[in-house]
């Protein structure tokens, strides 16, 4: 049984995705172009699997997308007291959160927790069948940082936009 929103880009047909890459406008130009131009082969190939929430609106026809991908991280990075409390070993399989976001008409109305709680939960699927310790992030700017640590994200010591949480 799913419990999420998010349509699988593989399942959404050809105009509506040319529609959402017409219309969508996040403000983030790297990730407005991640849509327009890798997203499909990105998704075609198996490199990262998207994820995308369909609104009901015609003028913006896409609430927003997250990107997925499978990964491991070296725990060198981590707090100390993360390493002492957790007794990992050097190298974790992670679920790797690549891209988040929200189109501007829908920013600030909730869609970003219904797409964060569908990560969540895809990890502890993740974690159930291949294993995952860790949801990573890697946040473009300080902003992104502090939307992240509000859901519990602790940064890497050697990298603080790189984000981590326990899963």
């Amino acid at each position: 049984m799913s419990v999420t929103l998010a349509i699988p880009y593989a399942d959404m047909a050809k105009q509506e995705i040319n529609d959402f890459r017409e219309k969508f406008d996040c403000g983030e130009p790297s990730l407005n172009e991640y849509l327009v131009h890798t997203m499909g082969q990105h998704n075609k190939k198996g490199i990262t699997p998207s994820f995308l929430l369909p609104s009901t609106d015609p003028l913006h026809p896409l609430i927003g997308y997250y990107s997925l991908t499978h990964g491991q991280l070296d725990c060198s990075g981590l707090t100390e007291s993360t390493k002492k409390k957790l007794k990992l070993p050097n190298v974790v399989p992670i679920l790797r959160l690549s891209r988040l976001a929200i189109d501007k008409n829908f920013a600030k109305q909730g869609f970003g927790k219904i797409l964060m709680a569908e990560v969540f939960y895809r990890a502890q699927i993740s974690k159930q069948n291949g294993g995952c310790v860790f949801i990573v992030v890697d946040a473009l700017h300080e902003e992104a940082k502090k939307y992240y640590e509000a859901y519990g994200f602790e940064s890497m010591v050697d990298n603080p936009l790189q984000l981590y949480l326990k899963v």
